[in-house]
């Protein structure tokens, strides 16, 4: 039943994958940051994950061993295969009652003001995140050494954690009024990345890399689909690398001995946190009375996610906090790590396996129309929204819902403040004749007298 299971979701991913080629997606069809193809990207990890589950007999990703068997982990995989198809689903009826739109010329430049608005907008969030590089330096020593994790200097530093959670949205601003080639703009995203990587987020950074190439697509640079192929041996390389630096250097001597005792690149990624969603959703299908939830609880989260807790203490923990507290009490409370459940899981924990499959083929619908009408929008609209919508997805898909709130917000916020900023008038041409015409009338009444 494994196999047939497997065949099927496969055979879904095959047929997802076609339809990324559809010219409903205009200047995204065929591409890389296609959202449609990165789905499928996703997913494929999922089942590789669990073909690779399938003959272990031991889950350790809350750091105590669940014993699992071929039916435990069978269950697992009936489940997100059930939640699976009805994303599929979700995303078919979307793309098929989407309006279609020919392709157009994209001219609609922005203006200098617009520019100057950026500009001035993203000049203020590179200073605030500046700030909190400093303080995270302050502390890096001890990051690095293991005494101190990246989650808990956070919580006891909000401004560091608002100060690089504003940064990727004002990019994405700032590249909209201008072209990604220029060397503003390639200095830019450098210094995006100069200033994230330091937090020691790898996440954070790949949706900069994401930002810049949706920025190239718009412009008509559009990188195929077949890239993937190259950039994920690539990236899987870089992750760990950057793990090793900025996590566990202070336990092994090389990079190699790191890797060696991971068991290779393959038991580093599929058998660790890094990549532990067949894990998380098998645990949780067979425990679902321990870490089951009120319904709708990551979704009062979501709302509720820039509110402080110690103020509104009924504020609900994401799906991922909950469980790791749940099953792994001391790395919870120690460390504030979590172990990611995936959107899949969470919405298992909150509405059972078949109340999950409507909101898993509601949210995926919705998700995939939001994607469309951003791609068939302006050149700023595709550029500002539709990376954004595509990191979101990945966020839920690999985390939880909650975990969505922590670059959602942030977006909202810096969007909004560029918004109000376009609405004020601050002519030039205006402000120099106002001028001139009470200069003018001053004279006039001191002549009279």
């Amino acid at each position: 039943m494994f196999t047939a299971l497997l065949i099927i979701n496969l055979t879904a991913l095959a047929g997802l994958t076609v339809m990324t080629w559809s010219p409903k997606y205009g200047v995204m069809r065929g591409s890389a940051v296609n959202p449609l193809i990165i789905f499928v990207v996703i997913s494929l990890f999922f089942n590789i994950d669990f073909v690779l589950l399938h003959g272990r007999e031991e889950i350790d990703i809350f750091e105590r061993g669940f014993p699992v068997t071929t039916v435990d982990t069978l269950l697992g995989y009936v489940h997100y295969t059930v939640l699976f198809l009805a994303a599929a689903v979700g995303l078919i009826v979307a793309q098929l009652t989407a309006p279609f739109e020919p392709a157009r010329v994209r001219s609609d430049e922005p203006t200098a003001r617009d520019r100057l608005i950026s500009a001035t907008l993203f000049a203020a969030i590179i200073a605030i995140g500046l700030v909190g590089a400093v303080q995270i330096l302050q502390s890096l020593s001890a990051i690095l050494a293991g005494k101190l994790t990246r989650q808990v200097f956070f919580q006891s530093n909000r401004l560091a954690l608002v100060a690089y959670s504003i940064i990727c949205p004002g990019l994405a601003i700032f590249l909209s009024a201008r072209n990604p080639t220029k060397p503003t703009s390639i200095m830019a995203m450098v210094g995006a990345v100069l200033i994230l990587a330091i937090t020691g987020s790898r996440g954070i950074v790949i949706l900069v890399g994401l930002i810049y190439t949706i920025g190239l697509a718009v412009r008509g640079r559009r990188i195929p689909a077949y890239i993937y192929v190259f950039a994920i041996p690539v990236l899987i390389y870089l992750l760990a690398f950057s793990r090793f630096i900025l996590r566990e250097s202070w336990k092994f001597r090389t990079f190699a001995e790191f890797v060696e005792f991971r068991g290779g690149f393959g038991e580093l990624f599929f058998n660790s946190v890094e990549v532990a969603m067949a894990e998380a959703i098998t645990v949780i299908a067979n425990n679902l009375e321990i870490v089951s939830r009120p319904p709708f609880e990551s979704f009062l989260g979501v709302v509720m996610y820039p509110l402080p807790r110690s103020i509104f203490t009924f504020k609900p923990l994401g799906a991922s906090s909950f469980i790791t507290a749940t099953l792994s009490p001391n790395k919870w409370y120690m460390t504030k790590a979590e172990v990611l459940t995936t959107g899949y899981g969470d919405f298992i924990m909150q509405f059972g396996l078949w109340g999950a499959v409507p909101m898993i083929g509601l949210l995926t619908f919705v998700w995939l129309r939001a994607c469309l009408r951003a791609i068939h929008g302006s050149r700023e609209q595709t550029a500002i929204w539709l990376p954004f919508l595509i990191w979101w997805l990945t966020i839920f898909m690999r985390g939880s819902l909650f975990n969505v709130g922590s670059s959602l917000w942030p977006f909202l916020v810096v969007l909004g403040t560029y918004t109000v900023m376009r609405c004020i008038n601050f002519d030039t041409a205006d402000i120099t004749a106002a001028g001139i015409a009470g200069s003018v009338s001053q004279s006039s009444i001191t002549n009279s007298q």
